[in-house]
C-alpha cells in the first residue's frame, strides 16, 4: 500500500497570502520611515528598532554617540603611521631624497592616519585612513 504525503505543512493556513520579499524599498512621499520599517521589519510587542548611521571619520574630532558606552561624545584623536606615510617616504626616496628627506613624512601629522577613540570609555571607534 502506498502512503500519500501531505502537500502542505501541517501548520499552513491556506487563507494566508504567500509572503514576498523585495529588495527595493517601497517608499512613497508622505510615508514616515517608522511606518516603512514597521511594514518590512515587524517587531513583537513594544520593541524599538534603532538605526544608526555610522559616522564619517575625518582628521578632526567627530561628534557622535559612542557605540560602546552609548554617551554623546566628541572623539579623541591620535595619529598613527599609515600607508600614505610609507608611500610618501618611498616616493621621496625614489626621486633622490635618500639623504634623510624621505623621513619627513613621518614627522608630519598631515601624512598620518587618525585613530578616533571615546574619551569616556577609551573604546576604539574608527580610523581615518589618508590612503586606502
Amino acid at each position: 500500500m502506498e502512503q500519500q504525503l501531505p502537500t502542505t505543512h501541517p501548520n499552513h493556513n491556506s487563507n494566508m497570502a504567500p509572503r514576498t520579499h523585495s529588495l527595493e524599498p517601497q517608499f512613497t512621499m508622505g510615508q514616515s520611515l517608522k511606518s516603512l520599517l514597521t511594514k518590512h521589519f515587524p517587531t513583537a510587542g513594544n520593541s524599538t528598532v534603532i538605526l544608526a548611521v555610522p559616522p564619517t571619520f575625518s582628521p578632526d574630532p567627530v561628534n557622535m554617540q559612542c557605540t560602546n558606552c552609548g554617551q554623546r561624545i566628541t572623539t579623541t584623536t591620535a595619529v598613527n603611521t599609515g600607508l600614505a606615510t610609507w608611500v610618501a617616504c618611498g616616493a621621496i626616496c625614489a626621486l633622490g631624497g635618500f639623504l634623510g628627506c624621505c623621513f619627513v613624512p613621518f614627522c608630519l601629522d598631515s601624512m598620518k592616519d587618525v585613530r578616533h577613540t571615546c574619551p569616556s570609555c577609551g573604546a576604539h571607534l574608527g580610523t581615518y585612513h589618508r590612503m586606502k
